[in-house]
């Protein structure tokens, strides 16, 4: 109420209103935190890379080399520029 949190105690809350005058504004937030499951993201490759000879990679150890085909599940994009994945590689015949 007008800023002041109130959700802890309804005591609070009443005395918020009855001091208020004029303009009263009230922030309403759900009482409940509905978890969502992370999605699981896959990709299938559709061509081949090679991280050493990628030229606008900072750091050729940590890119990840795949083939046409392989399926990477994607397990963390808190970094934009750069995903962690988990490769399954295509079977070859």
């Amino acid at each position: 109420v007008n800023g002041r949190d109130v959700s802890q105690d309804p005591r609070v809350l009443l005395e918020e209103l009855q001091a208020a005058s004029g303009i009263v504004v009230l922030k309403i937030l759900p009482s409940y935190h509905e978890t969502i499951p992370p999605r699981q993201v896959f990709f299938k490759c559709l061509y081949d890379y090679d991280p050493a000879s990628d030229t606008l990679i900072p750091c050729k150890e940590a890119g990840l080399r795949f083939e046409t085909g392989d399926i990477l599940q994607i397990v963390n994009q808190d970094d934009i520029n750069w995903w962690q994945v988990c490769m399954y590689k295509a079977k070859r015949n």
